[in-house]
């Protein structure tokens, strides 16, 4: 049996568990900047979630929305703590276009150069 002190003694740091809830490979590594910069007391646990969970839609009207989207399915399918984001690109000058769009900017099935493209002939369009 545990001695109850153990579990209450605050000397010793305690480790939180996270996932985080994103494929992106540099999210991981800002993410894992981040805590290890403040010294959180935080492990990041990554996971390939496309293989597990499939694609998860950011139907959202926000980046918020999008990030609670994420986190809801993430945490119903491991039952972790999870940590999610939403980002993208916002152009002031034109109404922060593609904004939450950034990543189906050029469609469901573009990647990150198909969307680049689109958005290099709207401004030079625009120019």
């Amino acid at each position: 049996m545990t001695n109850f002190d153990d579990y209450h003694n605050l000397s010793k740091p305690v480790m939180y568990k996270m996932l985080l809830a994103s494929n992106n490979k540099y999210k991981e590594r800002e993410f894992l900047q981040l805590i290890n910069k403040n010294n959180y007391p935080i492990t990041l646990l990554t996971t390939h979630l496309g293989k597990d969970i499939g694609s998860i839609p950011e139907t959202g009207s926000s980046y918020l929305d999008n990030a609670l989207i994420k986190a809801h399915i993430v945490y119903q399918y491991y039952r972790l703590p999870v940590l999610a984001d939403d980002s993208g690109i916002e152009l002031t000058e034109f109404s922060n276009l593609p904004g939450i769009y950034s990543n189906r900017y050029a469609g469901p099935n573009a990647n990150d150069k198909d969307n680049c493209n689109k958005l290099r002939k709207f401004l030079l369009k625009k120019n």
